[in-house]
């Protein structure tokens, strides 16, 4: 499936998969973008009038962080990363990707603290530290 956010042709070129996706993700309330050759940026569109002519995107999300409130958290665990899954966990030592989720030398533990919250960057850049 093509990532609608990355789309750079104009709407009349695309399959029909392609169109018929832009046209759901309209449909169901995601942000629409149009790009103007002249000044060459992404402008969001309030009302859809699908031209062939025209390049239309889902506009990107952007990508933010996981957090926590460190305050929050017992000393010792330094670390949290978030698995493909999407569970949070957090390490005593600093873990690595592997296959699906995080490894460290030391046991790690699920994220409970009520101040979580999951950003929007991919599972493999969820790898964030405690503040010094």
């Amino acid at each position: 499936m093509t990532d609608l956010t990355k789309i750079n042709t104009p709407f009349g070129e695309l399959d029909r998969a392609t169109q018929g996706a832009l046209l759901l993700a309209a449909h169901e309330g995601a942000e629409i973008e149009l790009f103007f050759e002249d000044p060459g940026a992404w402008f969001t569109v309030d009302e859809y009038i699908w031209h062939n002519g025209c390049i239309y995107r889902v506009k990107p999300v952007p990508l933010t962080p996981d957090t926590i409130d460190w305050s929050q958290v017992a000393d010792g665990w330094d670390w949290m990363a978030r698995d493909e899954a999407g569970c949070a966990s957090l390490f005593r030592a600093e873990p690595l990707p592997s296959g699906s989720g995080w490894v460290a030398l030391a046991i790690g533990a699920r994220v409970t603290q009520p101040s979580y919250r999951r950003g929007t960057r991919n599972w493999r850049d969820s790898l964030i530290r405690r503040p010094t």
